[in-house]
């Protein structure tokens, strides 16, 4: 139904310039675009952490994360070293040993807000690098997985912004950051709901529209003005959003093996 994107791996094994469009086992948008949803919930499970609930299941959480992070990063490493003409420069390793860092010792109110920030650099520097890959390989069904997965990456940091200021008495600014989230969640789903269907099938906009629904519960919860935060309700609405959008990628991805 779409065209594949060249096969970067067997590139990387066959020769340098290797063009031979075929399909790939570990697809490199893939993996990078589960590296960022990744980070993101490292940072969300920071927070858990901080506020005490469920704290075993946080901390196992952020263990398994690195470590997944830290193998899908290596696989990745290796494709750039022997293709540097993939991705001309690259900072996700130092950023990423940055927040592996932070995330892995004991959680502080005080420290969140960098590790936020840290995170966020990491996410956008691997969508660039999965839109550079689009770009090259004019795929049109790693653009959709990207998009959705963008999507999810914006419902976590909802999340998290409101988890941040359910935390501490100071909110680093996060109530407008949460606005300008919502918004741009907002935007990117109605975005994906007008594209065409050879782009967007009916089935996965069937799907978004139910996010669409949750989303609004969600925003209307969040903004509450009671000044009463309720963390662990929060998650489960989150954890609604985040459901419907990974049946969508499940859907997706059969596209880009």
């Amino acid at each position: 139904m779409y065209k594949l994107f060249q096969s970067l791996f067997i590139c990387a094994i066959v020769s340098a310039t290797c063009s031979i469009p075929v399909k790939a086992k570990n697809n490199p948008i893939k993996e990078l675009t589960e590296i960022c949803m990744l980070s993101e919930e490292i940072f969300q499970e920071y927070i858990l952490l901080g506020l005490g609930i469920e704290p075993q299941q946080s901390a196992a959480q952020i263990k398994a994360n690195i470590t997944a992070v830290d193998s899908k990063l290596a696989g990745f490493q290796k494709i750039v070293e022997k293709n540097p003409q993939i991705v001309n420069k690259t900072q996700l390793i130092p950023h990423w040993k940055a927040i592996k860092l932070k995330a892995s010792q004991p959680p502080q109110y005080s420290q969140a807000n960098e590790l936020k920030l840290l995170v966020n650099q990491f996410i956008e520097e691997c969508l660039a690098i999965d839109f550079q890959l689009i770009n090259e390989n004019d795929s049109r069904a790693s653009e959709s997985y990207i998009k959705l997965s963008e999507l999810e990456i914006l419902s976590r940091q909802m999340a998290s912004l409101y988890l941040l200021k359910a935390w501490g008495p100071k909110s680093h600014g996060s109530t407008k950051e949460f606005h300008d989230i919502a918004k741009k969640f907002s935007k990117e789903l109605h975005a994906l709901l007008s594209m065409q269907e050879e782009i967007v099938p009916e089935e996965v906009k069937t799907i978004l529209r139910q996010v669409k629904s949750e989303f609004m519960v969600f925003k209307i919860f969040s903004n509450s003005n009671s000044g009463r935060y309720i963390p662990s309700l929060a998650k489960v609405k989150s954890d609604r959003i985040k459901s419907h959008l990974e049946l969508a990628l499940k859907r997706e991805e059969s596209e880009l093996k």
